[in-house]
C-alpha cells in the first residue's frame, strides 16, 4: 500500500499498471495509510478470504467459465451433455433440496461462453463441484486434457480448504496443491492468470498461525437478512448490538423449527415379523432425514468401483429407521462418443 502511495505521485499510467498487476487499488484514505487506524488493526491481523478468493467471483468462477468454453469449443461436448448430466436427478446439500437449485446453476445468464461463472458462492461451489464430476466421467479422455488436469487440480484445492474449516490440520499441504493448479492452469490457459490466483498462497500460513480458518461465508450467508432487518431498527445508538442480537435469536429459532427425526415416507405397516425376534415394521417408499431424502431406487456412490442402490426403506417398532441396501460391483456412466 505503501509502495502504491509513493506511484500515484509519479505518472498515472505507472500507478494503473501496477494496480492491474497487483490486484491493489490506491486510496489515499485506506487504514494502513493512517497511524492511529493502522495501531487499532495490524497489517499482520488481515486475513485473505478464500471466499472471495475462490468461490465468489474468485477462481472457480473463472476456471468454471474457461472450461465451459473449451468444451464448446472442442465440437465434442455441447451444452446439452451438461444439462443432460445436470437434470439426472443431484439433489443441493446448501439447505434446499429442490431440484430447481441444481437445474438453475446452469442458467443463462450465469453460465456464458467467454464469461466468468456468475453464480452466488453457493452456487459456484454447486456447479464446480458437478462439472468436476462430469469432467472426470463424462468428458472423452482424448479430449481437453489441459483442461481437465487443471480443473481437477482446482478441485484437490477447493476440498482442502472446505475441510479446513472442519479440522485446520487439513490445511497442510495446501500451498503444494495451490502451486500444482496454477501450473496446470498456466498450461491449459495461457496468459489468464489473476491476482486472485497469487493471494490464496497465504492462507495456509493464516490458518496455521491463526488455528481457524476464517472466511466470510458465515456473515455473507446473513446479508440478505440483514438488508431486510437494518431499516426496522430506527435508533442508532446500539444498531450493531440490536442487529446482532435479532440475528442470533433469527438463527436459534430456525435451530429449533428442526425436525431432527427421521420419517418415513408412505408408511404401511408389514404383514409378518422381520426376523425370529418378532420385530415388526413399517415400510416406506423413502426416509427423510432433516432436509435430504433416500429413495427406494436412488443409488449411492462411494467411489469409482463400489456403488449401492436403495432396495427398502423400513421403520422398526422401536422407532429406528433403516435404509436397506443392494451392493454393485460397478456404477456405469455412459461417456460422450
Amino acid at each position: 500500500m505503501q509502495f502504491l502511495e509513493d506511484l500515484s505521485r509519479g505518472p498515472p499510467s505507472r500507478l494503473k499498471e501496477y494496480q492491474t498487476i497487483t490486484g491493489f487499488n490506491h486510496n489515499p484514505h485506506v487504514w494502513f495509510l493512517q497511524e492511529d487506524l493502522r495501531r487499532l488493526l495490524p497489517w499482520e491481523n488481515i486475513t485473505y478470504d478464500s471466499m472471495h478468493c475462490y468461490f465468489s467471483n474468485g477462481i472457480c468462477c473463472q476456471e468454471i467459465g474457461n472450461f465451459y468454453t473449451a468444451c464448446l469449443a472442442s465440437r465434442r461436448v455441447s451444452r446439452q451433455h451438461i444439462l443432460d448430466f445436470i437434470d439426472i436427478g443431484w439433489l443441493s446439500c446448501f439447505g434446499s433440496s429442490d431440484c430447481a437449485f441444481v437445474r438453475n446453476l446452469l442458467n443463462e445468464k450465469l453460465l456464458k461462453v467467454d464469461s466468468d461463472y456468475r453464480g452466488d458462492a453457493a452456487q459456484t461451489i454447486g456447479l464446480f463441484s458437478l462439472l468436476a464430476h462430469f469432467a472426470e466421467t463424462v468428458v472423452p479422455a482424448d479430449v481437453l486434457q489441459a483442461e481437465v488436469k487443471s480443473y481437477l487440480a482446482l478441485l484437490d484445492v477447493v476440498n482442502v480448504i472446505l475441510q479446513s474449516k472442519i479440522d485446520v490440520s487439513c490445511a497442510q499441504g495446501l500451498s503444494a496443491l495451490q502451486s500444482k493448479h496454477v501450473e496446470l492452469f498456466t498450461a491449459a490457459y495461457p496468459d489468464c492468470c489473476r491476482p486472485k490466483h497469487h493471494f490464496p498462497f497465504h492462507m495456509e500460513r493464516q490458518i496455521e498461525h491463526t488455528q481457524c480458518h476464517i472466511d466470510c461465508f458465515p456473515m455473507e450467508r446473513k446479508n440478505k437478512y440483514f438488508k431486510r432487518l437494518a431499516p426496522n431498527i430506527q435508533r442508532l445508538t446500539g444498531f450493531s448490538t440490536s442487529c446482532l442480537l435479532r440475528m442470533v435469536e433469527r438463527d436459534l429459532d430456525r435451530w429449533g423449527e428442526l425436525d431432527w427425526t427421521d420419517k418415513l415416507v408412505q408408511p404401511k405397516s408389514m404383514r409378518k415379523p422381520l426376523d425370529m425376534n418378532g420385530i415388526t415394521c413399517i415400510r416406506g417408499t423413502a426416509i427423510k432425514s432433516l432436509d435430504r431424502t433416500f429413495e427406494i431406487g436412488q443409488f449411492l456412490w462411494l467411489d469409482d468401483t463400489v456403488a449401492y442402490r436403495i432396495s427398502s426403506c423400513i421403520q422398526e417398532s422401536l422407532g429406528v429407521s433403516t435404509v436397506c441396501f443392494r451392493g454393485l460391483s460397478q456404477l456405469c456412466i455412459e461417456k460422450i462418443r
